[in-house]
């Protein structure tokens, strides 16, 4: 017999869900997992579990998948609602039929067992739609055991068309007449990350990236000039006469703004009032990089090398950093004393801190604007943990993050994978109220000294360790 269970994880395995993320006792969905093989994560609260697995989602580029079974409408709600906001595919399946639910998801599916594949398939399709975003089913808690018919669908978004040769010639005559043009990377450019820095180098163009394409160029990189919005980034785009914006979307706009003509590539971004763009292909961006090599000949940026190289020293975050442990300090130190591949998720108020952590790959960094998102960090490292057994994830908090995610740190003890859960910022009263839970390790770290030590014991240990790297850790007991 196959069960409604068995259906849904073959088809999330099928559309290259990365993680089974699971808050309270689904046990026909975790048997189907452990059948199918899927990674599968179970973690303590239900905004843990959402938050899990958009992080889950975010790092390796594909839909995520999380399974709740009862809980609070409300918190589910909230936490779905960041998921919209920063468009990351999601399916939540969950056992609760509420109209706040519906009101934060792209869509509310009610699945009946007759016709399950189905009603998976089309909530796969739908958050991977444009704009991406969670998609809400509702599975009761006994429809998980029963029987269903196997149905052969469709679970990806079809491959967008390809580019008009006249729309390809036309921006091969904008590259080749620019001479400052300047890339930037978004979201949607990181499945094309490889031909993003080929392009980049042959053509020996500045590149600038938006937090959703932080990594698709190695940060350290000569020619990558950080965020958009740093200030190597507005330097160079100030001086530009083209910017070849690669793989933006909607919610990339937010860090973006040119003065130069724009050359707009993706399939993520309807052109609109915010940007008018001189020429729009609507095709992936690797895609048609590939159509225009051919076609540049020797086009080549002349930009001034000197002046290039004085901006990109100058956008070295690790500079002019305070001694005390204030977030950009423990940023840098976090980031020296890590290697690469090490993952690291901010919380919404630690978010500008988190330009200063170098990125070498698409999925070094999970960060959320999102002052909602309150605790986001802790469960996304315990996600990027256990999707990268043999990597470190780092969570940088401040105390009342902390607080709203204490409820995981059982968790990662239970996952036991190299996890640290830096905290920054004071606040005493709150700190009070959470206990650190046995197999989770709590050190102060009072200088930057032992604050490279204690994240060196994550890396030796390979366990949780919590780091309080507060302005007031010398004198607070542990």
């Amino acid at each position: 017999m196959t069960s409604v269970a068995d259906v849904t994880m073959a088809l999330l395995a099928r559309a290259g869900a990365p993680l089974l993320v699971v808050a309270g006792e689904a046990a026909g969905a975790v048997g189907a997992a452990e059948r199918r093989g899927l990674p599968m994560l179970r973690v303590a609260t239900e905004a843990g579990a959402v938050f899990a697995a958009a992080a889950a989602a975010d790092i390796e580029s594909a839909p995520g998948a999380v399974v709740i079974a009862g809980g609070d409408a409300g918190r589910i709600a909230a936490a779905l609602d960041v998921a919209r906001r920063e468009q990351i595919p999601l399916v939540c399946l969950t056992s609760v039929d509420d109209a706040r639910l519906t009101d934060v998801a792209k869509a509310t599916l009610h699945v009946v067992s007759a016709s399950a594949s189905h009603w998976i398939a089309q909530a796969l399709r739908l958050s991977l739609a444009r704009p991406r975003g969670p998609v809400h089913l509702v599975v009761p808690d006994e429809l998980w055991t029963a029987p269903t018919v196997p149905v052969a669908t469709a679970v990806q978004r079809a491959p967008s068309a390809a580019p008009d040769t006249r729309e390809v010639a036309r921006a091969a005559t904008l590259i080749r007449s620019a001479v400052r043009p300047v890339v930037i990377a978004g979201g949607d450019g990181r499945d094309a990350a490889a031909w993003i820095r080929a392009f980049t180098e042959a053509l020996a163009a500045p590149i600038v990236t938006t937090w959703k394409g932080r990594g698709v160029v190695a940060d350290p990189h000569p020619l990558c000039f950080g965020l958009a919005t740093s200030g190597g980034g507005r330097r160079v785009l100030a001086r530009a006469d083209l910017v070849i914006a690669l793989g933006l979307t909607a919610v990339d706009l937010v860090d973006f703004a040119a003065r130069a003509p724009v050359l707009l590539v993706g399939v993520g971004l309807e052109p609109d009032a915010l940007l008018k763009p001189a020429l729009s292909i609507a095709t992936d961006v690797g895609t048609l990089l590939a159509e225009l090599a051919p076609r540049l000949g020797g086009a080549r940026a002349d930009w001034d090398v000197a002046e290039l190289d004085r901006w990109k020293r100058a956008t070295d975050t690790r500079s002019g950093v305070t001694a005390d442990l204030d977030p950009a300090r423990v940023v840098a130190i976090a980031r020296e004393a890590m290697p690469a591949g090490t993952i690291a998720a901010f919380d919404s108020a630690l978010r500008d801190a988190a330009a200063g952590w170098d990125c070498v790959a698409p999925g070094d960094l999970v960060v959320t604007a999102r002052a909602e998102a309150r605790g986001f960090a802790v469960p996304a490292a315990i996600a990027a943990a256990s999707l990268r057994r043999d990597a470190v994830a780092l969570a940088f908090t401040d105390v009342a993050g902390f607080g709203a995610a204490a409820g995981e740190l059982a968790t990662a003890a239970r996952v036991g994978a190299a996890i640290g859960v830096i905290v920054v910022g004071d606040d005493d009263t709150a700190r009070a109220a959470i206990a650190v839970p046995p197999g989770v390790s709590h050190v102060r770290a009072a200088t930057s000294t032992s604050l490279a030590i204690e994240l060196g014991r994550v890396l030796g240990e390979r366990r949780p360790l919590v780091v309080d790297a507060t302005a007031s850790a010398a004198t607070r007991p542990v």
